[in-house]
C-alpha cells in the first residue's frame, strides 16, 4: 500500500458527529496505491482506515467521504461484467472544509 495506509488502522475520527456523511460512494479501482495517492497528494483527503490484504480503503475530507476497493481483491460487490475502461459519468460535488 503507498504510504498513507501504513498502520492499516481503523481510526475512531473515520466517522464522527462533525464529520458524518450524507454518503458515502465506493469506486473500484485499478490500482489502489494509485488511486489513494491520488485522493490523498492531488485531492486533499486523508486516509482514514484500510485493510491492506483486501485492497481496500476509506477516505475523506471533511464530510466528502468515499471508499476505494481494487477490483479483483478482496470483497467486490460487481452487479455486471466489467469492460475496460471502468469509467463512467459521476459528479461528486460537496463543499470543502475552507469553502465559504
Amino acid at each position: 500500500m503507498a504510504e498513507h495506509a501504513a498502520d492499516g488502522v481503523c481510526h475512531d475520527e473515520v466517522v464522527t458527529k462533525e464529520f458524518e456523511p450524507a454518503l458515502v460512494p465506493e469506486l473500484l479501482v485499478s490500482d489502489i496505491d494509485r488511486s489513494i495517492e491520488f485522493w490523498c497528494e492531488i485531492c486533499g483527503f486523508e486516509l482514514r482506515y484500510s485493510r491492506p490484504e483486501e485492497r481496500f480503503a476509506y477516505l475523506a475530507l471533511g464530510t466528502a467521504h468515499l471508499m476505494l476497493e481494487q477490483v479483483g481483491v478482496g470483497r467486490n460487490w460487481i452487479t455486471a461484467e466489467l469492460e475496460a475502461p471502468l469509467v463512467g459519468e459521476s459528479i461528486f460535488r460537496s463543499p470543502s472544509p475552507t469553502s465559504t
